[in-house]
């Protein structure tokens, strides 16, 4: 599999400037598309993987992510932000964010199905009971029914190239994750005063 290089950048999402440009095409953006992240916070915990680049790579900056010990309570954090994204893309990514709750639950129901059904012919074939062709039918199609739910519950072409990474308790600010170098350029240009480059270091980096 190809390590495809991504980039982070952190800055105050109440009052970021966005390119007026899609992050997945690059043509002119005339509507916005709704990037949201839950997290769950834990009391106790220090973070250590996100660093600033260049000289003042290796300082951390503050997060949650990483258990380092003390209480295990825990409360949500929802933040969500609006990037500007051409029509097609606004398009293929608000049918995508309707339909996601529905194939949730077609999801779920189709893998409940098809473990019932493999059960009852995994079942039936150790007792030696014949098994009718029907039951093979139904597994056939809740497996498909499975898939294609799977397939549609993917991130969407917004999310693959623009999405939060993580959220700063108690603040407005937030680690973007990007696919594309431009964007984070142009991100960098449009807030220069709030916005700062960051990079990530796998959590086995930290163990060692």
């Amino acid at each position: 599999m190809w390590n495809v290089e991504k980039y982070y950048i952190r800055l105050d999402s109440a009052n970021a400037e966005f390119p007026r440009q899609c992050p997945i095409c690059g043509k002119s953006a005339e509507r916005t598309g709704l990037i949201s992240r839950i997290i769950k916070r834990y009391i106790g915990r220090q973070p250590k993987h996100l660093q600033m680049p260049h000289k003042a790579r290796g300082v951390p900056i503050k997060s949650d992510d990483l258990p380092q010990g003390g209480s295990m309570e825990s409360d949500r954090i929802r933040r969500s932000i609006h990037v500007p994204i051409c029509d097609e893309h606004f398009l293929s990514t608000r049918s995508k964010e309707k339909l996601r709750p529905t194939c949730v639950i077609i999801n779920g129901v189709s893998l409940v199905t098809t473990m019932f059904i493999g059960l009852l012919i995994i079942t039936a074939s150790l007792d030696r009971f014949m098994i009718g062709f029907q039951w093979f039918l139904f597994l056939e199609i809740s497996l498909i029914i499975a898939v294609t739910s799977f397939v549609w519950l993917r991130p969407s072409d917004l999310e693959r190239v623009v999405s939060i990474y993580h959220l700063e308790p108690g603040t407005k600010e937030i680690v973007l994750k990007l696919k594309h170098k431009w964007y984070l350029d142009e991100l960098l240009r449009l807030n220069p005063s709030t916005a700062k480059r960051v990079t990530v270091k796998r959590v086995s980096e930290h163990r060692q």
